[in-house]
């Protein structure tokens, strides 16, 4: 019994032995394993700071450079705030200069347009009053020789002379070409014949003639180039012009109240015409004389001129006032004038 417990221990302390000698090569090989890890994990971290390092190293490198370029715009800026003396009184005074030139500049453009504007309005008043032959001074010495000529027919309706002050101050107070044309209708001759003729000398003087022009059946022959030419001159000259019984004169005549009394193109500019017209006495009292004028002009002169022609002077001839005028008791056939 004793051997067996002898031998035992031996047996024992072999086994362990080997035991420990194969635990001792599993534990080299782990940690053989283990080194090589640790050297895999360490090369990787190396690698990561060394990254790292290398981007840190760069950002410092930028912004070492931005510090130098502001630090040496710093000190630019310093150098030209803190110069010399000289070189601070040479960038105050051009400084200076760049200021006086600027206003001087800006002053002068203000003052050119001040200048322009001035001679616009000067030069649009001098237009409307220095180039306007007539005056305040005409409508007040016609508004007397109206006065006077009331009193020489008093049959008359007061607004036939309102009429006629009405077309003068439009020709004395406005600069457009546009002439004045009145249509006196009348079944006295004598007293309708009087009455324009006095009337037109009136205004002649107004406007700075001396006594109207007076023009019948006989004066009017066409209305060709040679008669308008013909005309103007003393259109020009009287400045008032009297036409008599405008339904008596030749067809081939009437178309040159075209040209005569046209609104924007005229042969005379700011020409007075006074057209009469003897009516019958039935028809004094027409609701529309505009009406009666044109239907007499068209049954006179229809049938021997052109539509388009006739309708284009009876448009001008109507286009002014159309006064009635009343036969004067004292202005029987053949008495003179008063």
């Amino acid at each position: 019994m004793n051997k067996r417990n002898r031998k035992s221990p031996e047996k024992h302390v072999q086994s362990k032995s080997k035991v420990d000698y194969k635990e001792t090569d599993a534990y080299k090989k782990a940690r053989k394993n283990r080194s090589d890890d640790d050297e895999t994990f360490d090369s990787e971290s190396n690698s990561s700071n060394n990254r790292s390092s290398n981007s840190s190293n760069s950002e410092l490198k930028s912004r070492i450079k931005i510090n130098q370029k502001n630090s040496t715009a710093d000190q630019g800026a310093k150098k030209r705030k803190n110069g010399s003396p000289a070189e601070s009184f040479e960038n105050h005074k051009s400084e200076w200069k760049k200021y006086i030139n600027h206003t001087v500049v800006r002053w002068c453009v203000k003052l050119t347009i001040s200048i322009f504007i001035l001679m616009c309005v000067f030069g649009g008043w001098y237009i409307i009053v220095f180039n306007n032959p007539f005056s305040e001074k005409s409508i007040t010495q016609f508004e007397e020789d109206i006065d006077h000529i009331k009193k020489k027919f008093p049959m008359q309706m007061p607004d036939i002379w309102n009429d006629f002050s009405a077309g003068v101050k439009t020709i004395i107070e406005e600069t457009s070409k546009r002439p004045a044309v009145f249509v006196l209708l009348a079944n006295n001759t004598n007293t309708l014949d009087c009455l324009s003729t006095s009337i037109g000398n009136v205004i002649s003087r107004s406007l700075g003639g001396k006594e109207c022009l007076i023009l019948g059946p006989k004066n009017f022959i066409s209305s060709s180039g040679d008669m308008l030419e013909w005309l103007r001159p003393k259109i020009e000259q009287k400045k008032v012009v009297v036409v008599n019984d405008i339904l008596k004169i030749s067809s081939d005549a009437i178309g040159s109240f075209h040209w005569l009394c046209d609104d924007t193109n005229p042969l005379v500019s700011r020409a007075v015409y006074l057209i009469t017209m003897t009516i019958n006495v039935l028809h004094m009292h027409h609701d529309n004389l505009t009406k009666l004028v044109e239907e007499h002009i068209y049954n006179t002169f229809s049938k021997a001129i052109h539509f388009d022609i006739l309708h284009a002077a009876v448009s001008r001839i109507t286009s002014g006032a159309i006064l009635s005028i009343i036969s004067e008791p004292n202005l029987i056939e053949g008495a003179e004038c008063p």
